[in-house]
């Protein structure tokens, strides 16, 4: 969602992984992880009843939601792949692609 609705092109795995890489600097490495439970199923008339609930947002049509390498469930080891070839170990990788929320949920709810 945009509080401009200024998006004319899509985002990329580059963009994703740029954002990534600066809360990773922000909070540490610890304290990132990805939420794979995002839908792709969003339809336009999903949409307009989001954009009336809060039209402070600009919600971006279906073909910009999304970046061209992550549209689709099946295209998350493109994550992986980013992060290798920006130098981040395995046992980091491991951490955002859901050791750390494995953590969090131990110590929320118990081993």
């Amino acid at each position: 969602m945009l509080r401009d609705g200024s998006v004319t092109s899509g985002s990329t795995l580059a963009d994703y992984l740029d954002h990534m890489e600066h809360i990773i600097g922000v909070a540490g490495i610890d304290h990132v992880g990805i939420g794979f439970d995002v839908g792709f199923k969003r339809t336009d008339e999903d949409t307009a009843k989001l954009e009336s609930t809060y039209p402070e947002f600009k919600f971006p049509p279906l073909h910009l939601r999304y970046a061209t390498e992550l549209n689709r469930a099946d295209k998350a080891p493109n994550i992986t792949v980013g992060l290798l070839q920006r130098g981040y170990s395995e046992t980091d990788i491991r951490k955002v692609l859901g050791l750390n929320w494995l953590r969090v949920f131990s110590q929320v709810w118990g081993s």
